[in-house]
Parts: structure tokens; C-alpha cells; sequence
């Protein structure tokens, strides 16, 4: 068996639906193996007259490369070509195209009904037999989605996420000011230091910065708690085991586990000085505050925010779940195969971007290449579960595509694109037009299935009963008419 086509990646399913020859012949021998799983399995033979309009092509396309004796280029018989290179040579030719077109008209004449691009393997070349195995649309059986229910309670913003934020902004505005103490933690310190092991110096450096964090591992794990209590000036010997897995270097020297000698002179002692947390201040953060209180007020109201489009993310996301698993879907497995794939080029593309190869990031995590896969095998299985329910919940409540919110994405797209990058990519105006039909595609799709989320999400939302908050508040109320009694 000769695998010349395990997946046909070079059409898109629209491009895949539309031959550009004659219809086939109807005494094509084809052998359609049970639908399982949503999956289907055509057995084709090809004989010579449903191969001659390909070997006709396939002529064409060689006859054009090629020098014949006695014929201009392009201008030799089609006997002759064939005579001389063989009529397998001419099969080979056109093979990926006539399998897939082939296919193509077939999946279109059977009525199947396409989810996917189908794999196509060739089995011989004389005959020309192959098979193509055809996903079909996942089949599903939506639940009742008018019954969700979520029981997510919104957070609400604490005086102490406030203090938390005011510290972080004093932080941010801190100073590092010289001291003549002696050095605590937090301080930062500047020093000389040598470190050895078995009288080996591995570590020399001077005027090393650094900070005096217990909870960093800075130099050696310990190394901070070491130098707490030095003044500048002052010199300190001690000694600490290094870890197990402590390399000194790009050498194959392993000094780990063993104990380390170090001798440290601290030449500068810093502290940090955090401003006052006062009108003063508040006047100093951002576009400037009337006073502390304007700015602890406006704290409060984007961290609500951001508490409220959490909860709002949250909310959609258990109403989808929850939509999942009230419904019943079977996707065949070249879908899910394929998926598998688009994932796993975006990880690699992801990881390319921050200069990691994946082998390097499979030994960090410390999985192997096929228990990465089983992970995200069940993430394309998740993905595409979620995407086909949508879709099936869109189709039912008849949800139509927002074609003004279109309209804005696309005119953002558009005036985003930069006309002097545009000219230096060489891009063409055909090309681009293309990326932007493209782009209007995706743009169209993500509207689609917002708008089904918060479609989705409403209907939650009214399931909700109405007494919860009512519930709350009268207990409240209760609480105090009790106190207000008691007092009495």
C-alpha cells in the first residue's frame, strides 16, 4: 500500500465539493463500507475511461517541462509522452488531484453529509484503487437547555483588595535609598562574593545586586538568610549544601549536594521608601486624584469591574458546560484527529515564539510526547463537542449574525492594516482581498457564537430564582429589626 495522500490538506471542504471535469462514469465500481461513528469508508476502483480526462491533464502538465526529440517543447504527442515515460508515470502525475476530485464528486453524488476533510490512501496504481475515509457532521441531540441552571455568586470588592492595590501602586512609586544599618531582608545589597567547593572556585563576582528575599532561591537556596545582618563593608564566611540538582555551569562538573564554602563583603546596603499613602499621593497616581478617598473609590470600581467580567466569563462558561452535558453528540475520529493536529501546530507555534522547541518543553514538564497528546487529544474532543452543540443551539433558536457588529470588526480590521508594511510584504491586491474574506469569515463566526453564549447565558440567568436576592435581604432587615427589639 502506498500512502501518497494521509490527508488532503492543500483544498479547503468548498474547494473539495467542485471538480473541474466531466461527471464520472456511473459504472465506477464503489464499495461503501457502514457508517460507525459517524465515519464512513468508500472503496474506489478506478478503470481507463474514468482515468483518460486525468491522463489528459496530467499530459498537459508534462508535456510542457519536458524535451522530445524532433517536437518543440509542448508540442509532443500524447502517444509519444506516454510511450516513452509509461502510462504509471503520467497516474503519478495527477494522482493527488484525480483521487480528491474523484472523492469529491462521489461524497456529492452520495449526498454524504461532509464534516470534514476526508483521508484519502492509494492503494495501487494499475488499476488505480483507493479509499477515502469521510467524517461525517457530528450528529447531535441537543438537551434541554431551558432548564440551566448556575449557582455562581458575584464577589464583591473588599477594603482589603483596596489596601492591597494602594500598597502595590506605593511600591510602584518607591525609592532605593542608601542606609549605614545593617542589612535586613527586603533591602537590596550590593556585594563581592566567591563561592568553592573542595577548594574550587565555581562563583566569583563583584558589585552583585541583589535582593534579600528568603523566599527566592538568589545565588543558593539560603543565601539571602546569610547575609541579613551584615554591614556594609563587612566581610562574612559561611558555608551551605547545595542542592541535589545545582549545576555550576554549561561544564559537566556536578557539584550538587555537595557543601559549599562562601565568603561575602557587602559594599552597599538599600532600602526601599515607600511613599506616604496620602492626598499627596493620590494626586501623584495616574491622571491624579482629588484626594486619597477619590482614589480609593475609583480603585474600588475597576476591581468591581474586573470582578464582574470574571463572574460574567465564569457564568458563560458553566452555562456552556452545562449545555454539554445535557446534550448528546458522536464526532468521528478523523475530525478529532484533525483537530488534534491544528492544536498541536498552535502549540508549536506558540512555543517557536518564545524560542522552545517542544522536546525541551515535554523534559520541563516532564511528560512524554504521548501523554501530551492524550491531553490535548481530550481538549480537541472538548472543543469540538462545544463548537457542534452551539452551532446545534444556534440552528434551533434561529440565531442571526449581528451584520453591523461585522461590519465594525472589519472596518477595525481594516484600518488597523499599516500601508508601508503592506507595500514591503509584497502582498498583492488579490491576495489581500483574499485575507480579508477570510478574516470577515472568522469575524462572522465569532459574532455567531457570542452571541449563542449569551443567548445561552440569559436563559440561565432567568432560571435564577427571583427570592435569592430577596432572601438575603430580608434576612438583613431581620437581623436588625431583632437588634433594634433587643435594645428596646
Amino acid at each position: 500500500m502506498r500512502d501518497i495522500i494521509t490527508l488532503v490538506r492543500s483544498k479547503k471542504i468548498k474547494d473539495l465539493m467542485h471538480g473541474q471535469f466531466v461527471p464520472r462514469n456511473p459504472l465506477l465500481n464503489i464499495t461503501q463500507q457502514e457508517e460507525l461513528a459517524r465515519q464512513t469508508k468508500l472503496e474506489i476502483e478506478l478503470d481507463d475511461n474514468d482515468i483518460e480526462p486525468y491522463l489528459n491533464k496530467s499530459y498537459q502538465r508534462v508535456v510542457q517541462r519536458i524535451n522530445m526529440p524532433g517536437f518543440r517543447k509542448g508540442k509532443a504527442p500524447r502517444a509519444i509522452i506516454e510511450k516513452q515515460f509509461g502510462k504509471i508515470y503520467l497516474i503519478n502525475e495527477i494522482a493527488e488531484y484525480m483521487v480528491s476530485d474523484v472523492t469529491s464528486k462521489i461524497i456529492e453524488e452520495k449526498k454524504l453529509d461532509l464534516g470534514g476533510l476526508p483521508r484519502i490512501s492509494l492503494l495501487s496504481l494499475d488499476p488505480v484503487k483507493f479509499e477515502a475515509t469521510v467524517p461525517l457532521k457530528p450528529l447531535v441531540e441537543i438537551g434541554d437547555y431551558k432548564t440551566i441552571t448556575i449557582d455562581i455568586n458575584a464577589k464583591k470588592v473588599k477594603a482589603s483588595d483596596v489596601n492591597d492595590q494602594i500598597e502595590r501602586l506605593r511600591e510602584s512609586q518607591s525609592t532605593w535609598e542608601p542606609v549605614t544599618r545593617k542589612a535586613e531582608l527586603e533591602d537590596i545589597v550590593t556585594i563581592d562574593f566567591t563561592a568553592q567547593v573542595d577548594g574550587e572556585v565555581f562563583i566569583e563576582k563583584k558589585d552583585a545586586i541583589i535582593i534579600l528575599d528568603s523566599e527566592r532561591e538568589t545565588i543558593v537556596p539560603g543565601f539571602c538568610n546569610k547575609v541579613v545582618g551584615l554591614e556594609k563593608g563587612k566581610n562574612k564566611r559561611f558555608k551551605i549544601v547545595l542542592p541535589d540538582d545545582y549545576m555550576s555551569g554549561p561544564t559537566d562538573d556536578k557539584i550538587g549536594g555537595k557543601e559549599a564554602s562562601f565568603e561575602v563583603k557587602v559594599t552597599e546596603i538599600k532600602e526601599r521608601l515607600l511613599p506616604e499613602a496620602n492626598d499627596e499621593f493620590a494626586k501623584s497616581v495616574g491622571d491624579g486624584h482629588v484626594d486619597l478617598k477619590e482614589l480609593k473609590k475609583s480603585i474600588k470600581e475597576e476591581l468591581q469591574q474586573e470582578l464582574n467580567r470574571q463572574h460574567a466569563v465564569e457564568f458563560e462558561n458553566a452555562a456552556v458546560t452545562q449545555l454539554v452535558e445535557k446534550s448528546e453528540i458522536t464526532v468521528p475520529e478523523l475530525l478529532i484527529e484533525h483537530e488534534l493536529e491544528h492544536i498541536m501546530n498552535e502549540r508549536r507555534q506558540s512555543l517557536s515564539k518564545m524560542n522552545v522547541e517542544l522536546k525541551d518543553f515535554l523534559s520541563y514538564s516532564g511528560k512524554t510526547e504521548e501523554e501530551f497528546k492524550e491531553e490535548l487529544r481530550q481538549d480537541s474532543t472538548e472543543r469540538l463537542k462545544r463548537t457542534y452543540i452551539l452551532q446545534s443551539f444556534i440552528d434551533k433558536e434561529n440565531l442571526e449574525i449581528d451584520e453591523a457588529q461585522v461590519k465594525l470588526r472589519l472596518d477595525q480590521l481594516k484600518a488597523s492594516i499599516n500601508p508601508a508594511e503592506l507595500r514591503k510584504s509584497g502582498l498583492k491586491p488579490k491576495e489581500l482581498q483574499q485575507r480579508i474574506d477570510e478574516a470577515e469569515s472568522k469575524i462572522r463566526g465569532d459574532i455567531q457564537f457570542e452571541s449563542a453564549v449569551k443567548k445561552l447565558s440569559d436563559i440561565a440567568k432567568s432560571n435564577i430564582p427571583s427570592n435569592k436576592k430577596d432572601t438575603k435581604t430580608t434576612s438583613k432587615k431581620t437581623s436588625k429589626t431583632s437588634k433594634e427589639r433587643q435594645k428596646k
